[in-house]
């Protein structure tokens, strides 16, 4: 059983968390050097969705959440492979 305080302090890890990965997405667009619409097709979502996960007007659902991941990893591998890193 939580206690008043310790259910605070969940609930604030889990709103940073969510604004880091809201944070995470848009840096990942930016580095892609995609618009949101863009990037909504690659996701095969509404430019809606992408707008509203980036503004923080809804969360990010477990799907695009792990394409987050497997993209972050190809921009990685790509820079190693190139030397960017």
């Amino acid at each position: 059983m939580y206690t008043f305080p310790d259910m605070l302090i969940l609930m604030r890890k889990k709103q940073n968390s969510e604004k880091q990965l809201r944070e995470r997405l848009k840096r990942l667009r930016e580095n892609l050097r995609m618009t949101q619409k863009e990037l909504a097709k690659e996701f095969y979502v509404t430019t809606g969705a992408i707008n509203h996960w980036e503004s923080g007007k809804r969360t990010i659902p477990g799907p695009a959440k792990k394409l987050i991941e497997v993209y972050e990893k190809i921009l990685v591998s790509r820079r190693e492979r190139d030397g960017d890193i």
